[in-house]
């Protein structure tokens, strides 16, 4: 199971449709700590192998908070990938000090993110070219995946 902490609606339905799309049904989006708790303490929290966090989760507060949580709470045995929409240099370290095994940029999702994530989550190895996607260089954000969103931060 593919599990995505995102706080916001548009991002879960494209995520979703990207992973389907890239062949996997099995996600579960949730927006709160407590329900990210209650999930991997469940009898099934093994068949969670693959956790993709936004940054910034509203009242929830951080991705990276999370992750470093989860990761002292139950171990190192799941991969945690940050997914977001900033290219700040801050946030990207601030995944990588809690312990992501990565950060990608949401507009990735469009350049093969998807693909690359189903391949994890199936313990595939991934292509140099794919597993550039869980690096952020500067300005890696071009444009929103819909067209009519925000537009990107320049």
């Amino acid at each position: 199971m593919i599990l995505l902490i995102e706080d916001e609606s548009r991002w879960v339905k494209r995520f979703a449709l990207m992973i389907e799309r890239a062949g996997e049904e099995s996600i579960i989006a949730v927006a709160t700590r407590q329900e990210l708790i209650e999930i991997l303490s469940s009898d099934e929290e093994k068949e969670h192998s693959l956790l993709c966090f936004d940054q910034d989760l509203g009242p929830e507060g951080r991705g990276s908070e999370m992750i470093q949580s989860i990761r002292d709470r139950f171990g190192e045995d799941r991969v945690m990938i940050g997914v977001t929409s900033s290219t700040n240099p801050e946030d990207i370290e601030r995944f990588q000090s809690a312990g992501a095994d990565g950060v990608a940029s949401k507009a990735a999702l469009r350049n093969g993110l998807a693909d690359a994530l189903v391949q994890l989550y199936r313990g595939d190895p991934l292509s140099p070219e794919d597993a550039r996607l869980f690096e952020i260089p500067a300005g890696f954000i071009e444009e929103w995946l819909v067209a009519g969103d925000e537009p990107a931060p320049k």
